[in-house]
């Protein structure tokens, strides 16, 4: 049976497929084990989803994220992160 998804569906699949990429890349600028494993249960082709700007853009904003969240628990190290809808990487 072939997945279908919604618009919905297919928008929150773009960054998981991206960063499922990235992972397998060579030299990977972020590692995201989930997103492979989540992508490869889910038996589809991604290739679609993962545009070069498309992946360019999810990967900096992911990087900067990272970077922004490691400063702020640096600053408050007893801060509690509560981290809703991403994948650990």
């Amino acid at each position: 049976m072939e997945l279908q998804l919604g618009d919905v569906q297919t928008t929150a699949l773009i960054p998981l497929a991206v960063k499922a990429s990235e992972t397998l890349r060579v030299n990977p600028r972020i590692r995201d084990q989930k997103a492979v494993d989540i992508i490869r249960h889910l038996n589809i082709d991604t290739k679609k989803y993962d545009k070069f700007l498309t992946h360019e853009g999810v990967i900096a904003r992911t990087i900067m994220l990272d970077r922004q969240l490691k400063g702020i628990v640096k600053e408050y190290p007893d801060s509690v992160i509560v981290n809703i809808g991403e994948c650990e990487k």
